[in-house]
């Protein structure tokens, strides 16, 4: 049996988020109730453009930590596996199609009551086929319409201006195609004037989040990496919504009076490390064993770069602009310089890495990170072999063993850098 513990989380608008997800629940449920469509989506898809669309955005993959903190990922993996899924899937598409399985079974618990079913349900091949795969499986096991945004892979974009009209051109094509599909399901025409309005909210949410992110540079960093993954959900989920502003306006407030009075997440801060991917989120306790030995989470890679301003005059340009940027819808060179920008920036000690075989687009450039982190900023990294939701893939024992070691050479370095 895996050894599991719940983490403890230093800041007020972490601990908020609880009542938030389950808040969201509440609301998708009344939408069901009033007739709103309720939409599942998959992470990359536009969230804006669904919030604009008068539905109920779901994020299916939200669900995924939700259920694996509840200890309820095993029970869903083996609903699919069962009926002939592979074990080798990405737990992200197998949890989300486990849960579809059972979806009507009236003798299986769901955390926070479980999602309602969609009405329809939208991907993008965005960083991952398996996404796109995953979304028709359930489109086909509950009957509903799917809709897909194709999108490409970037081998020659590192800067903004390398961005042509052709690939704008492209994506665009690809939003105004996906908003004809939600006007099908909707019978009603796409309001423009909304989507503008929307990413207006989304820009001060973003502003006052990022503002609020800066102070994470502090000595000690105010913030720690359960706050982090908790923080996120508002911002990912939820964007472009007035309640989302105001919450990112009480996460930025209590940054900057945290990072004033030298309020550390981990006290004495004797490491200062990256978190590069997902942690594993039936054990998100691993993440306080690094802290008591000193050790802190000051700076992160995912989602961070989703978070860029849009323009609510050109919001599908602007939208397809910030795929076209991601770090990770790159190649490794990209990803490379990007990690490295952020670890000279927040003055780092070291990285962690969990190594997620299934997942491709974290996993394929892993060892070619690591030996640049340690060739070209001479810093440490520790990786192990786990996953995000399937405690199969994951020893205790082994976790920590490697985490103590890893400490130890960051001691070490610590010994030698204190030598007169």
């Amino acid at each position: 049996m895996t050894t599991t513990s719940r983490s403890q989380k230093s800041m007020i608008a972490a601990r908020e988020v609880y009542g938030l997800v389950k808040s969201y629940y509440q609301e998708m449920r009344q939408a069901r109730e009033q007739g709103v469509p309720v939409v599942w989506y998959s992470g990359q898809a536009p969230v804006e453009l669904l919030e604009a669309a008068g539905v109920f955005p779901y994020l299916i993959e939200q669900y995924c930590p939700v259920a694996a903190a509840k200890q309820l990922a095993p029970l869903y993996l083996d609903a699919a596996e069962r009926r002939g899924y592979s074990e080798e899937l990405c737990s992200y598409a197998t949890v989300p199609i486990g849960v579809a399985l059972e979806i009507d079974n009236p003798r299986f618990h769901h955390a926070n009551g479980g999602p309602v079913k969609p009405d329809f349900l939208v991907t993008s091949h965005f960083l991952c086929d398996q996404r796109v795969k995953y979304i028709k499986a359930i489109g086909r096991i509950l009957d509903r319409p799917v809709g897909v945004i194709d999108c490409v892979h970037n081998i020659d974009i590192e800067e903004p201006s390398d961005i042509k009209q052709y690939h704008l051109d492209y994506y665009v094509t690809q939003y105004q195609e996906l908003i004809r599909f939600v006007e099908q399901q909707t019978g009603r025409p796409y309001d423009m004037n909304r989507l503008g309005e929307v990413v207006e909210e989304f820009n001060h949410g973003i502003r006052l989040f990022m503002a609020g992110l800066e102070y994470q540079q502090s000595v000690p960093a105010p913030m720690s990496a359960s706050d982090f993954f908790a923080i996120m959900f508002p911002l990912f989920v939820r964007p472009g919504r007035r309640e989302t502003t105001e919450f990112c306006g009480r996460f930025h407030d209590e940054m900057k009076a945290r990072s004033e009075q030298g309020i550390g997440a981990v006290t004495p801060e004797k490491y200062r490390l990256m978190f590069d991917g997902l942690p594993m989120w039936f054990n998100l306790g691993l993440l306080n064993y690094f802290e008591e030995a000193g050790a802190s989470f000051a700076a992160f890679t995912m989602y961070i770069d989703r978070f860029i301003e849009l323009d609510p005059e050109r919001p599908l340009e602007s939208m397809a602009r910030r795929e076209l940027l991601n770090h990770i819808n790159s190649h490794a060179l990209r990803r490379i310089e990007y990690v490295g920008e952020i670890a000279r920036k927040f003055k780092l000690d070291g990285i962690f890495m969990p190594g997620f075989e299934s997942c491709k687009p974290i996993y394929v450039h892993q060892e070619e990170l690591k030996r640049a982190m340690r060739g070209r900023l001479d810093l440490p990294t520790l990786s192990f072999e786990t996953d995000f939701l399937d405690e199969r893939y994951y020893s205790d024992a082994l976790a920590k063993s490697r985490i103590d070691a890893f400490l130890e050479i960051l001691e070490e370095r610590r010994a030698v850098a204190c030598m007169p």
